[in-house]
């Protein structure tokens, strides 16, 4: 996972591409480990609540591979909270951008998924813009 936001963020700042770069993400595989576990549990005790709870949770904690990659330096936590204090005000935009891709991906059901190909790269493409952005207007703030 960690590997694919360095490439796709590569992209979005206009950096040069390298096939390694999708196995950057073996440098830093124990903080990115430990960062896919405790999301995955944090937002499980969510749904334990409800989906919407969880669903919530899921949208807060969704940039934190994205800080992780930007700041090497911080712990799996470190990454969670600053996700969920950089996500305040954005949770809603995020969540409508996902369904967006709802229809996309039900599409694809008809060329048996052979649309992912271009569905998958469009969509993280869009999410490293979306971390971008984020990320510039959190500095002009």
């Amino acid at each position: 996972m960690l590997g694919l936001i360095i490439c796709f963020m590569h992209l979005v700042r206009n950096e040069p591409f390298r096939f390694e770069d999708l196995f950057e993400g073996f440098k830093k595989f124990v903080p990115a480990l430990i960062l896919q576990v405790l999301i995955s549990i944090f937002t499980f005790l969510w749904l334990l609540l409800l989906v919407v709870p969880g669903i919530i949770a899921a949208l807060r904690y969704s940039m934190s591979f994205y800080i992780l990659n930007d700041n090497p330096e911080m712990s799996a936590m470190e990454a969670i909270t600053a996700s969920k204090e950089m996500m305040m005000g954005y949770k809603l935009k995020l969540f409508w951008m996902n369904l967006c891709f709802v229809g996309f991906m039900f599409l694809s059901t008809f060329t048996c998924f052979i649309g992912l190909l271009w569905l998958i790269p469009y969509m993280y493409t869009t999410y490293a813009n979306f971390y971008q952005n984020l990320k510039e207007n959190q500095k002009t703030l």
